[in-house]
């Protein structure tokens, strides 16, 4: 077994390259070491499957761009990127580096002084890649040096572009809010990461669990209410989470306004908790999943959704939600233009009062 540590391109970008890794090798396990990770594993071997899985997508691409939009693989960084100019000179840059990387030099690639030795960073170096928004919340041409600014991208060496777009591919939930122009968008992404040490199977169950989650919501909603959203759609991981496990969801949110990029700084939650109460909200109020995406629906049904977020999270005041539920259920059954409640979201409202209460303690 051998070991390495992830770059320090900071928590997300790092975050990614770790489920890349994880994906690609025989990883034992994973401890997070400030927004770095520590990997210990077998990296003798690489899983070509994933490799040759990617390599074809990309060829794919490159003889009908339209077939993106299909694909299970490159469709993820699609739906991730906010900057739809720059598709494909990203996957043009994706294949180069694919082709460059010798995946069987982990160990070697990865020492202490990586970062450095690469020269890694802000620069302007043709043989490194542009580390696109969605691979990082660093974001803009211009640093300031010295009191003055130079006009130079965040780059990164081709190993570390490689796992962290594949690290984006598997390890990673997207929920988008799109409007019909593509010039004003947001996209919030998730993964789940260590607290402080991941097994092998609690890695591979993290990754499982946010694959296959994509969701085009209509309305904007708050970061705790997609975080909320987005663990309550489809199945809730009862399994996961242990104590010695601790595990933590990293969530960050990119946006494009009039063609103007911004990224807002990534945050983190306790998981294990938060998976507890959901899944035992769900038990005794089945209706559950029904209401949170009836409420993502609309603007004032998102307000309500992120009081909701807030009494599950923090504990907050869950008879002013259920209040603002019946509130709203009122209101649209008198407002025929809008979507009405379901009839069992609101006869259930009592089990979900019970559900809040006996969640507080956790």
């Amino acid at each position: 077994m051998y070991e390495v540590y992830t770059p320090g391109h900071g928590l997300v970008t790092d975050s990614l390259i770790m489920h890349g890794i994880v994906r690609l090798y025989n990883v034992e396990e994973v401890e997070r070491v400030g927004d770095r990770y520590r990997i210990v594993g077998d990296f003798s071997k690489v899983r070509k499957d994933a490799l040759s899985l990617l390599r074809e997508e990309l060829n794919i691409y490159f003889k009908n761009e339209d077939a993106i939009s299909n694909s299970s693989i490159l469709g993820k960084i699609k739906d991730a990127n906010v900057n739809v100019a720059f598709t494909h000179k990203w996957m043009s840059y994706l294949r180069d580096a694919l082709d460059r990387t010798n995946f069987g030099n982990l160990v070697s690639i990865f020492t202490p002084d990586h970062k450095d030795r690469a020269k890694e960073g802000r620069s302007k170096s043709e043989s490194l890649y542009t580390l696109y928004l969605p691979l990082s919340h660093i974001h803009g041409k211009y640093s300031q040096y010295n009191y003055t600014l130079k006009n130079r991208q965040y780059m990164v060496c081709g190993a570390c572009f490689s796992l962290a777009n594949i690290g984006l591919i598997y390890g990673t939930a997207v929920i988008k809010k799109e409007t019909k122009t593509n010039t004003n968008m947001s996209v919030t992404l998730l993964s789940i990461i260590p607290g402080a040490k991941m097994s092998k199977t609690d890695l591979l169950l993290a990754q499982r669990f946010v694959r296959g989650k994509f969701v085009d919501l209509r309305t904007e909603l708050t970061v705790k209410a997609t975080l909320l959203y987005a663990l309550s759609i489809g199945e809730t991981l009862f399994s996961f989470g242990k104590e010695d496990c601790k595990p933590q969801v990293l969530i960050w949110r990119l946006e494009n306004v009039g063609g103007s990029q911004r990224s807002i700084q990534p945050m983190t939650f306790e998981l294990g908790d938060l998976l507890k109460k959901i899944g035992k909200i769900k038990a005794e109020y089945p209706m559950f999943t029904k209401l949170v995406m009836e409420l993502a629906l609309t603007d004032e049904g998102a307000l309500i959704l992120d009081g909701l977020a807030e009494a599950i999270m923090f504990g907050y005041d869950e008879y002013h939600v259920l209040k603002e539920i019946v509130s709203l259920a009122q209101e649209r059954d008198r407002d025929r233009e809008k979507p009405k409640l379901s009839r069992g979201v609101i006869e259930g409202l009592s089990d979900l009062a019970k559900a809040l209460i006996s969640v507080r303690g956790y």
